[in-house]
């Protein structure tokens, strides 16, 4: 009995309800509160059964098209983006490190920017 209690079967304010996926190739079981509307397993089911048929124009094709134009890629340039060694700009580390050529960074940790930033009183650092 305890055990049905730690599981959640007799749990009366949070009530859940067991429905299957109302697209026909799907019939997944999932579940969701009792007022809650949804039919679908997922986006991607309910999606299927939207845009079924759905068709677009050539004009709304190109629409499309030119709003993409010149629109980077976020994956684009992610394994090939520039690195510059730099020397650590804490006298005591002096350690070389691999940084982004625009990142700016002078030290390479935090440890070592906190022993210089991190004793003055107007550091953020501090």
């Amino acid at each position: 009995m305890v055990e049905n209690w730690k599981k959640g079967l007799f749990d009366s304010i949070r009530k859940r309800e067991k429905r299957i996926c109302k697209r026909k190739e799907c019939g997944n079981i999932f579940e969701v509160k009792p007022s809650d509307p949804k039919v679908y397993c997922s986006h991607g089911c309910s999606a299927i059964i939207a845009n079924t048929g759905r068709t677009q124009s050539e004009q709304t094709r190109l629409k499309i098209g030119r709003a993409q134009v010149g629109t980077k890629s976020p994956l684009k340039g992610i394994l090939k983006v520039p690195r510059v060694e730099i020397i650590c700009a804490y006298i005591k580390c002096g350690k070389k490190f691999i940084a982004i050529k625009w990142a700016n960074r002078k030290y390479c940790s935090n440890k070592c920017h906190m022993a210089i930033m991190g004793g003055k009183p107007t550091s953020p650092k501090a």
